[in-house]
């Protein structure tokens, strides 16, 4: 066997440990771990030469559901916010297989949405500015690969 070879395969599965454990966080666990769970998968997904492998490990274990699941069923505005920073990374590449499955999963719609409540709320305005960018952004990133 190849030493390149080994070096991919442990990086293969030290990645997919990783990017599972970070969707078992987001999941279960409480929002002081989500939010670290969310900014270390994005995080992840930024660093130049694993991009591809990290979403592809995120589509084939369902990372998008999971993290728009929790989008729209958390009441904290922090952990919403790293999910939006997250989708925002995610759909700044031209990885069409996981864009299209964000379509698919009615992401701009629920963007949408979380756009007309934080226009509407007036507690919210310290935080709005950073969470609508994040939303703009990620809906412009959809548009602009369609």
């Amino acid at each position: 066997m190849q030493p390149g070879k080994i070096d991919n395969l442990s990086f293969y599965f030290a990645n997919s440990f990783t990017v599972d454990m970070l969707l078992q966080i987001i999941e279960g666990f409480s929002d002081d771990f989500r939010k670290l769970a969310a900014e270390t998968l994005t995080y992840m997904v930024r660093v130049e030469g694993q991009t591809q492998d990290i979403l592809r490990l995120f589509k084939e274990l369902g990372g998008s559901e999971k993290l728009i699941q929790l989008m729209t069923q958390t009441e904290s505005k922090t952990v919403r916010s790293r999910l939006l920073v997250c989708f925002q990374t995610i759909t700044s590449g031209e990885d069409q297989d996981i864009l299209a499955e964000l379509r698919d999963l009615s992401i701009v719609t629920i963007l949408l949405q979380f756009l007309v409540q934080i226009s509407t709320d007036l507690e919210d305005m310290q935080t709005a500015p950073a969470i609508m960018g994040s939303i703009l952004t990620t809906l412009t990133n959809l548009s602009l690969n369609d």
